[in-house]
C-alpha cells in the first residue's frame, strides 16, 4: 500500500509570505515592544510565552524571518531547554514556501519515505525512510504517548524533519528540530514538557548529532 504526498497536499500549513526587513527604527522598535507585551497578557496563547514579553518579541521575529505570522509563530514554535523547534508539519511548509519540492510516501503502517528535491538543484534528491525497525533501534517505537498511539504520523514526522535538515536547512533558519526530537513530551494539557535525554536524528545518533544526508543520483551520476 502507498500513500503519497506532495507539495499543495492538504497536510502542510502555509505561511504567508515573509514579511520582509524588519525596521530598527527607535518607533518601530517601540511599536513591536508594546505589541509583544500585549500579546503576553493575553491567556490564550502558550503558557511559555504568557508574561514574558521578550519571549513573545523573539518568537514574533523569528516567525517573521521564516514568513510566519505572530499568532502562528507562539503558536506553532515551541521552546525546549531555550531552544526554538518547529512542529514537521511547520518545517515541511516552511520549506515548500521557499520553493523546493516535498514528498511524502506511506509504504503501509511502518515506513514512511520523506523525498525532498531543492528548487535550485532539481536533478538530485535528498530521501529519509523511517520504518518501525528504525525506531525501535533508536528506542522510540512503543514509548508511552504518541509513538504507540500514533505511529505512522510518528514515522511521517522523523522522515520529513531528517530529510529537510538534509536538504534545505537553509530555508528553516536554524529551527530543525521539533520538540519531540529535542526531548520533549506532550504534558496531559497539550504542553510540552522538556526532557533531559534527547532523541535527535538517526539510531545511535549523539544528542545534538545530524544524520548524515543521502542523495539519490540524478542523470549521468551527477547527485
Amino acid at each position: 500500500m502507498s500513500n503519497e504526498e506532495e507539495n499543495g497536499g492538504g497536510r502542510g500549513l502555509v505561511p504567508s509570505a515573509p514579511g520582509g526587513g524588519l525596521s530598527l527604527a527607535p518607533a518601530d522598535v517601540q511599536a513591536r515592544l508594546q505589541y509583544a507585551k500585549a500579546l503576553a497578557e493575553a491567556s490564550i496563547i502558550p503558557t511559555q510565552y504568557q508574561r514574558k514579553p521578550a519571549n513573545v518579541l523573539v518568537a514574533i521575529e523569528t516567525g517573521n524571518a521564516l514568513g510566519i505570522p505572530a499568532i502562528q509563530a507562539l503558536n506553532s514554535i515551541a521552546v525546549i531547554n531555550g531552544r526554538a523547534t518547529l512542529s514537521a508539519d511547520l518545517m515541511a511548509a516552511v520549506v515548500r514556501r521557499a520553493g523546493h519540492r516535498l514528498r511524502v510516501r506511506e509504504d503501509g503502517p511502518e515506513s514512511v519515505t520523506a523525498t525532498l528535491i531543492r528548487a535550485d538543484d532539481p536533478d538530485g534528491a535528498f530521501t529519509a525512510t523511517w520504518t518501525r525497525e528504525k525506531a525501535t533501534r533508536a528506542g522510540l517505537w512503543g514509548n508511552r504517548g504518541p509513538w504507540t498511539q500514533y505511529p505512522t504520523q510518528m514515522l511521517r514526522a522523523r522522515a520529513i524533519t531528517e530529510v529537510c535538515r538534509q536538504g534545505a536547512s537553509d530555508a528553516l533558519m536554524g529551527l530543525v528540530y521539533t520538540p519531540e526530537e529535542l526531548g520533549a513530551r506532550l504534558d496531559d494539557a497539550g504542553r510540552w514538557e522538556p526532557r533531559m535525554s534527547p532523541s535527535i536524528g538517526s539510531p545511535g545518533s549523539r544528542p545534538g548529532s545530524l544524520p548524515g544526508p543521502r542523495r539519490s543520483q540524478g542523470p549521468g551520476g551527477r547527485p
